[in-house]
């Protein structure tokens, strides 16, 4: 992508999210619109569509198909909670060779207990 190249960007830290671009019919039915953006410009340089009821990892790996057609290394892909998943760091650490950063999600996660005994210095 042109832009990447006049920028100068030797990595990608990327940020994705999901967000609904159309709903008719009682928010019933629409589209979806899967972004990814790079850090720190906000300059949106993927997306794809997607049906409204589908979770935002409906489409994710098509989303790093395109962000590795740039041929720029991938630092970070960084995620809300629906990306809290094993799927998301699965295909950010071994089809991306990045790293993976997503919101914790209690109601996903492994981990259901909150710590209580915390010694931090």
């Amino acid at each position: 992508m042109w832009i990447l190249k006049k920028l100068d960007i030797k990595e990608l830290i990327i940020a994705v999210d999901t967000t609904h671009a159309f709903k008719y019919q009682n928010n019933k039915c629409g589209i979806k619109i899967h972004i990814a953006g790079v850090h720190p410009f906000g300059i949106p340089i993927a997306f794809t569509l997607m049906e409204r009821k589908a979770h935002d990892m409906a489409t994710f790996e098509e989303i790093i198909d395109i962000l590795l057609s740039y041929e720029i290394k991938i630092k970070f892909i960084i995620g809300d909670g629906a990306y809290d998943n094993a799927n998301f760091y699965y295909l950010v650490a071994v089809k991306a060779k990045g790293e993976g950063i997503a919101k914790y999600n209690p109601r996903r996660s492994e981990f259901k207990d909150k710590p209580t005994n915390l010694d931090i210095v």
